[in-house]
């Protein structure tokens, strides 16, 4: 009889209280009167049967018990418990031993005999229920792996969502994993990958370009070796293709159980690439000091809120899910999922942040480039955003032809741009209004999104005020409608980025219109 058989078996016993059936307690007294001890007096005789049934359950579940557990345990007074159990002392059925896990503490345990009789009865069980013990334990098997692999998907999407890559180290200090999630595209991902891959086995500053400056590689090999964490250590890596980027990263120790040091593991994000040409087309416009420095600020406190807040995620979602079996109310889990939905909220908020940091300040957001489907973005969308239109009674309305032809886009960035333009739209309609998404083909036969909203609208001497970073309609304000003011100017540079153009038509008490227009270019037809 295996251990993992045994053990469902006796699950299944407790679960369904088996050791109450008259069978156990024939064997019981038959043992009794075979040593020729008296039959348990009638009026005592309920009474101590709880307790001896209270005795096979913690047999069954392998826990020790005391006279103070069996009489909270069964509701039956202290001294009528203390009454039964002298009674079956005197007649041989339980004994009084030392806990082994308190010796403080006496344990009432079944005398041999009776151990026998409950050995067997098990046993009997388990051939009894050997299919049944077959199935629970699959069952239990496939729970497990399924749990496993809802939580690994789960956090290999919010690696994907994340713009910074996640590396690993043993206790030798040398990368044992390297991810490859740093948004690049086309030759740049190429060789981003290949180096990642070349770098398992050495050591980090087997790839420094920068491993001449003796002071900052001294210091941080102090804080290695020391087993400190570290934040924000940058360093000049020299890629396979013999360029050099400027690399910014994390890291936390790792130990073992027993408190042994195994590695490291932490994250990374570039900082400004070199020895490459620069972008195509005329430079962009420079950015203030101020705003820089405002968005500099806002960029490095968002890389330290994400790390946290996927895992506060991760965790609510184990909860919300019940993963790990029922919290026990129901209150509790609508809670999690709230929680869940909250930090989802937050995350996009400080990925906007970032993605806008990073275009404002280096000028360039890289673009994963392939063919989409307008349709497939719309219902993406749709199915995010149909939960907050219901809780405002917001008629959202699709009106879309299915058989529209396929685009060149970054997908995840369209899906991003038209998510934005929609929950602005959501958040600004009051209850009970309508908001309507189409996409169609342009008379220069380009791809547009246009989303139409029956909110409060906006003045035209406003229009240019909502595109910039935090920006908001004096009126919005004024009524006190929410918003970070980071929506709109997302999708714009996400729709220039893509050589697009946006259009919004507005007029207060008449609603919003914004339009999203690609060039035809990008239009890919069968021809």
């Amino acid at each position: 009889m295996t251990s993992s058989a045994s053990q469902a078996v006796d699950r299944h016993i407790v679960k369904y209280s088996l050791y109450r059936t008259p069978r156990v307690k024939r064997e019981f007294e038959s043992a009794m009167m075979a040593a020729g001890r008296p039959i348990l007096s009638p009026r005592l005789r309920k009474t101590t049967w709880e307790l001896i049934y209270f005795l096979c359950e913690a047999y069954f579940l392998e826990r020790a018990v005391s006279l103070t557990d069996m009489y909270l345990g069964t509701g039956v007074s202290k001294s009528t418990a203390i009454r039964c159990v002298k009674l079956l002392q005197t007649l041989k059925v339980v004994d009084k031993r030392t806990d082994a896990a308190d010796k403080r503490r006496a344990a009432i345990v079944f005398a041999p005999p009776f151990r026998t009789i409950l050995k067997r009865f098990r046993d009997e069980c388990l051939e009894e229920f050997k299919d049944l013990v077959a199935l629970e334990t699959l069952a239990e098997r496939e729970r497990a792996m399924e749990a496993v692999r809802l939580s690994e998907e789960r956090f290999r999407h919010f690696a994907a969502l994340a713009s910074d890559g996640f590396w690993e180290m043993g206790p030798d200090l040398r990368f044992t994993w390297v991810s490859t999630t740093l948004p690049q595209d086309g030759q740049d991902k190429k060789v981003l990958e290949e180096t990642m891959r070349l770098a398992i086995g050495k050591h980090r500053w087997d790839m420094a370009a920068d491993a001449d400056d003796t002071d900052k590689w001294v210091a941080h090999q102090a804080d290695l070796n020391a087993r400190r964490p570290f934040r924000n250590f940058t360093y000049r890596a020299r890629m396979m293709d013999g360029t050099t980027r400027m690399m910014c990263l994390n890291g936390d120790p790792m130990f073992d159980a027993t408190g042994e040091f195994i590695g490291y593991r932490g994250t990374v994000r570039e900082g400004a690439a070199d020895d490459r040409p620069p972008p195509e087309g005329p430079p962009a416009e420079p950015v203030n000091a101020a705003d820089k420095t405002k968005i500099l600020f806002l960029a490095g406190v968002s890389h330290e809120l994400r790390t946290p807040l996927t895992s506060i995620i991760g965790f609510a979602e184990i909860i919300a899910d019940e993963i790990h079996g029922p919290v026990g109310n129901a209150l509790y889990a609508q809670y999690a999922r709230d929680i869940v939905h909250c930090g989802e909220v937050v995350l996009v908020l400080i990925n906007d942040i970032v993605d806008l940091a990073r275009h404002q300040i280096a000028g360039v957001l890289p673009l994963e480039e392939h063919l989409v489907d307008p349709a497939s973005v719309i219902d993406a969308c749709r199915r995010i955003m149909k939960g907050k239109a219901s809780q405002g009674r917001i008629d959202l309305r699709i009106a879309t032809d299915p058989q529209l032809p396929h685009f060149l886009a970054d997908g995840r960035r369209v899906t991003q741009l038209l998510l934005n333009l929609l929950a602005n739209a959501v958040e600004f309609t009051p209850d009970g209004g309508t908001v309507v998404v189409d996409a169609g083909v342009g008379a220069d036969g380009g791809i547009y999104f246009r989303v139409s909203d029956t909110g409060p609208g906006i003045d035209e001497t406003e229009v240019s005020r909502v595109f910039e970073p935090f920006g908001q309609g004096q009126s919005l304000r004024q009524r006190g409608l929410g918003g970070y003011g980071l929506g709109l100017p997302m999708a714009k540079t996400l729709a220039e980025l893509h050589g697009g153009a946006i259009h919004l038509r507005s007029h207060p008490g008449d609603g919003t219109t914004i339009t999203v227009a690609f060039p035809p270019e990008r239009t890919h037809t069968d021809s």
